[in-house]
């Protein structure tokens, strides 16, 4: 016996069509033909944008659906704009977690002037270089007499030198310092307030969810 078969091209989400597959599965009257990597779909621009800020935006907090109306282009516009504050915020959570790093690593020798730094080198003659070495080491390793003790933190002593010359002290660390801890702070401060803003605007953007679904369905 002859049937007419229909076939279907089927995109969504990830965890749309795994979820289709899964019902679809327990029907049984569906043969599904897998798309191999080299002969794959190429999504037009406005699908794979707006796919992409579905994906983002549901897992975001639900807010009061957006019911204003609107076509492809405010669809694209809002597209763009949650995967911009995506891709942002993936960059600032980064760079957030660089400066927390910096500044615990600097804390120890406090606040002071890079400028300072530079006119003691220049004007002394001098080079200032700052160390770190573990407590535990401290009593078997000599430290050098132009080795200004400063404080401990944890398991590390902190020592900054003024001498002639560039000191290599064994058992000792160098420390590169390229900001003293006001300017690592101030920094901090910044994008701690960028990512809390830039977060508070991508969650208003999960309103326009069922929008862009509505969209998406209207482009396939």
């Amino acid at each position: 016996m002859i049937r007419d078969v229909f076939k279907y091209l089927i995109l969504g989400t990830r965890e749309d069509l795994d979820r289709f597959f899964t019902q679809a599965q327990e029907q049984g009257f569906l043969e599904f033909i897998s798309i191999s990597q080299k002969k794959g779909v190429e999504k037009p621009i406005t699908i794979h944008n707006v796919l992409q800020a579905i994906k983002i935006l549901k897992k975001e907090p639900r807010k009061e659906p957006y019911i204003g109306g609107g076509d492809i282009t405010l669809a694209m516009q809002i597209s763009e704009r949650t995967i911009e504050l995506k891709e942002d915020l993936e960059k600032l959570y980064e760079e957030k977690r660089v400066l927390e790093t910096d500044k615990a690593r600097v804390a120890p020798f406090g606040d002071f002037s890079m400028d300072d730094i530079a006119d003691i080198e220049k004007q002394g003659n001098r080079k200032v270089q700052f160390f770190c070495m573990k407590t535990s080491r401290r009593d078997k390793t000599p430290v050098p007499e132009e080795a200004i003790y400063i404080g401990t933190e944890y398991d590390l002593d902190y020592f900054i030198t003024i001498s002639p010359d560039t000191l290599a002290p064994p058992g000792m660390i160098e420390m590169r310092i390229d900001a003293p801890l006001g300017e690592i702070q101030n920094r901090l401060d910044f994008v701690i307030d960028a990512i809390y803003r830039f977060e508070h605007e991508l969650k208003a953007q999960s309103a326009y969810l069922q929008f862009l679904k509505d969209i998406l369905v209207e482009e396939l």
